[in-house]
């Protein structure tokens, strides 16, 4: 299969595609103004993005993993027996992580795409979530074990070919590999050409249409989810440098769906949509927690200059999740006195996330 746009068998409408241009790159410069100008907030939105981002690419692939639970996941306080759908939205949330711990452009490279979706040499780049431990022991474990076994197959080719004893190889099925292989290299081959072909256009529409690209080639067996990661990246690199952008979210929230048999032109006005949506959506989440923060506010207003209420107040906004063990650890403090601020937060306090008596965490999600 060869993209349309590289055989020139489609030439853009500009006169169409103008105006969706214009209002997408509009809104993502908004709200990367609006985080720069907000440091206090711009932490917070941007932990709470990843969850907002994995959360709506399973939507879009299908599944359905609510939010609270992939919270209480990261942090290993689930509350009932995780799915198979949680599992694959984790590991989506720490690929967006691990991107947004690069430098911008990172996920653009072909190395770097093949490093996320599990093929070739991977490199160790990112450190261990708080929640989570190595266990190096295990890991050289593996590795060692996957040596062995390769050594042990050459081992057992060399006896057969000294003793004459051949098998016959399945040529057949060997062919039919390598084809599949050969056509996943040319489409991968495709999509990089493409970056230099949009070089010139406006970001927001490059991004567009290396996107488009990746959903109609699929240069990576089952991996259309790193197609938006990597358009979050390219729009990260060329107009939003404070953030990651939303672009699952987007989609997810907007009215269009992707369609490959629709038009070149309808697909791509649909795609810059979500852009502009998911950057809309980003400023509503961050006028959502800069309310919170004003309410929390004056329920720590008129305390003592000692009091530690106010900094308990910052833990859930730079926080989505909030334990009574995490407070006491980030504050040093008794359970307590986590206990009477909670109290005199009152109304001001986010909602519970367990629904449990016994253990409780609370958020802004």
């Amino acid at each position: 299969m060869v993209y349309p746009f590289l055989s020139h068998a489609i030439k853009l409408d500009f006169e169409r595609l103008i105006g969706p241009v214009e209002k997408c790159g509009r809104a993502l410069s908004r709200l990367d103004e609006r985080l720069r100008r907000s440091p206090d907030l711009a932490e917070g939105f941007r932990i709470r993005s990843h969850f907002w981002e994995a959360h709506a690419t399973s939507w879009l692939e299908g599944e359905l993993v609510p939010m609270e639970d992939l919270v209480l996941h990261e942090a290993k306080t689930d509350v009932r027996l995780p799915t198979q759908e949680l599992g694959r939205a984790h590991h989506f949330l720490q690929l967006r992580k691990r991107v947004d711990r690069h430098e911008q452009g990172w996920c653009l490279e072909t190395a770097s795409l093949m490093k996320l979706a599990g093929h070739g040499n991977d490199e160790i780049d990112s450190k261990p979530s708080r929640y989570e431990t190595v266990d190096p022991e295990h890991d050289d474990h593996e590795t060692w074990a996957a040596l062995f076994a390769d050594l042990d197959e050459v081992s057992k080719r060399t006896d057969a070919l000294i003793s004459g004893n051949i098998a016959e190889f399945d040529t057949g099925a060997k062919i039919q590999m390598s084809a599949q292989e050969q056509s996943r290299h040319n489409a991968l081959d495709q999509w990089c050409q493409l970056q230099g072909m949009v070089a010139h256009y406006p970001p927001q529409l490059a991004a567009a249409i290396l996107l488009d690209a990746w959903l109609s080639l699929i240069p990576i067996e089952n991996q259309a989810r790193l197609g938006r990661l990597m358009a979050a990246d390219y729009l990260r690199t060329e107009i939003c440098p404070n953030y990651l952008p939303l672009v699952a979210y987007g989609l997810y929230r907007s009215s269009f769906r992707w369609r490959r048999t629709d038009p070149l032109h309808t697909r791509l006005v649909m795609l810059l949509a979500g852009f502009e949506k998911g950057a809309e959506q980003g400023m509503e989440q961050l006028n959502r927690l800069a309310m919170a923060q004003d309410h929390m506010a004056r329920a720590c207003a008129g305390r003592r200059k000692n009091s530690r209420l106010p900094d308990f107040a910052a833990l859930f906004i730079a926080n989505p999740y909030v334990s009574i063990p995490m407070a006491r650890k980030k504050l040093d403090v008794t359970a307590a006195a986590i206990d009477r601020m909670i109290e005199q937060m009152g109304p001001a306090m986010p909602r519970e996330l367990t629904g449990r008596g016994r253990y409780r965490a609370w958020g802004i999600v």
